[in-house]
């Protein structure tokens, strides 16, 4: 069995969504105008960051992220995960799609460049000088069609829980 998650014949995208709590205090616009050009340079640096280049990406403030996903992507369930984060001050929403990829793979790659941006950008100073908890998940839809947040995935699989 081939253990790499974007192995194997695959005729859809695969769809993560990422929901934050972005600090920064600019107008949205300016904010929303500064993740696109964050995002678009992860993807031109495929080579150093790993994430695939034809990886698409659309934010939004969080009402209308969850608004598209549920509109067009059929994301159903996924609103209910999302209100725990909303309630500790998440405002925006990020979904990437990979082609011909499981949504795993999709999830895996967007918590990589939720890490990058976290870690890249000033769009988060506030968390990092205030040491605020991180307020941040990604959700994708599992074989059995439930949503599941790629970090409980990720600590299961280190032995942890969230």
């Amino acid at each position: 069995m081939d253990n790499n998650p974007r192995a194997g014949p695959v005729s859809h995208p695969g769809v993560a969504y990422g929901v934050f709590k972005c600090s920064d205090t600019r107008p949205r616009p300016a904010i929303l105008a500064r993740f696109k050009e964050a995002l678009e340079n992860i993807r031109k640096a495929h080579g150093e960051t790993g994430i695939p280049p034809q990886t698409g990406f659309m934010v939004s403030d969080l009402a209308g992220g969850m608004q598209f996903a549920v509109t067009l992507d059929g994301a159903l369930g996924l609103p209910q995960k999302v209100e725990a984060l909303e309630r500790a001050g998440a405002n925006y929403f990020l979904r990437s799609t990979l082609p011909d990829a499981p949504n795993s793979a999709a999830a895996r790659d967007l918590g990589d460049v939720m890490n990058m941006l976290y870690g890249g950008t000033e769009l988060f100073d506030a968390e990092n000088e205030g040491r605020e908890k991180l307020v941040m998940d990604v959700f994708y839809r599992n074989e059995k069609g439930e949503f599941v947040s790629q970090l409980s995935v990720c600590l299961a699989e280190l032995g942890r829980s969230q």
